[in-house]
């Protein structure tokens, strides 16, 4: 049998619409072994869907408060959604996933994750 496990998880602290804690308690009852939380990484020049940067240390907080009051139950990660233009450190989470979520050219920052059609304007206006 394969394992039931996520790594690719998003909360309430960036673009998520649960808390952790929903979350875990979502996975144990779906009989997850393994729990992942991979926060958006934060990003100076867009801060609409990511961590702030004083987020970036309570989210740490609660996921160990969870690995804690879970132990018994699953196996949980501190990890980052770390964006190849963000600036910030990730030594001090269990893992990294590398994502690229903007292009930018000339200076300018296009935002590869907006929809069709501004994607298709982005890449005929600049490239």
């Amino acid at each position: 049998m394969i394992p039931k496990m996520n790594f690719h998880t998003h909360t309430t602290f960036c673009d998520g619409k649960d808390t952790p804690e929903s979350m875990v308690l979502a996975a144990i009852e779906k009989g997850f072994s393994d729990l992942g939380f991979s926060g958006h990484s934060y990003t100076y020049f867009d801060e609409r869907y990511c961590m702030s940067k004083e987020g970036v240390g309570a989210y740490q907080k609660e996921i160990l408060r969870l690995q804690e009051v879970y132990a018994d139950k699953i196996n949980l990660y501190c990890g980052i959604e770390q964006d190849f233009y963000s600036e910030e450190p990730i030594s001090d989470f269990d893992y990294a996933i590398g994502s690229v979520h903007y292009i930018k050219k000339d200076g300018q920052i296009l935002f590869v994750d907006e929809t069709a059609e501004i994607m298709k304007n982005d890449i005929h206006e600049l490239f």
